[in-house]
């Protein structure tokens, strides 16, 4: 009867190895929604590292006050589990009309100072995930790896 226990929860367990074996590891650096060309500005984008990421707002966005934000991640089945744990965000500022925001009529809040903010209690999302050398795709967003140069 212990043989069969056995036997019955390898069944079960060996399918589940293997769905963790199968999840590609992201190559570190930015991987920038669209395209992996850049100008002026990036467009958005997820910085990762080993267990951290920041996602950046598009740079061409002069009216967003959230530039950025990120935490911690981990890669479970084919999903990406995020923990957001802070945001930037730009405080004073003017308003004008901008020579590299092509958002929002050109319209920005330019002169202002970024500031850290720690989010309490954190943010929990998660999204699925494809990771491919060259391609993310996140809830079917691609994002291309910049050149780091």
């Amino acid at each position: 009867m212990k043989a069969i226990t056995v036997i019955i929860s390898l069944v079960f367990l060996i399918p589940g190895f293997k769905a963790i074996a199968q999840d590609k590891q992201i190559q570190l650096g930015f991987w920038q929604e669209k395209t992996s060309s850049i100008s002026d500005a990036h467009l958005g984008g997820y910085n990762f590292t080993n267990t951290t990421f920041e996602y950046t707002v598009n740079g061409y966005d002069g009216l967003n006050p959230i530039s950025a934000f990120g935490g911690k991640y981990i890669i479970k089945n084919g999903k990406i589990f995020f923990t957001v744990t802070y945001l930037k965000k730009y405080t004073g500022g003017q308003l004008c009309r901008s020579q590299t925001s092509t958002l929002n009529d050109s319209w920005a809040i330019e002169g202002g100072k970024i500031t850290m903010v720690k989010l309490k209690p954190a943010i929990s999302a998660n999204a699925s995930i494809e990771v491919s050398n060259d391609c993310l795709v996140i809830d079917r967003q691609k994002y291309y790896k910049t050149d780091p140069n």
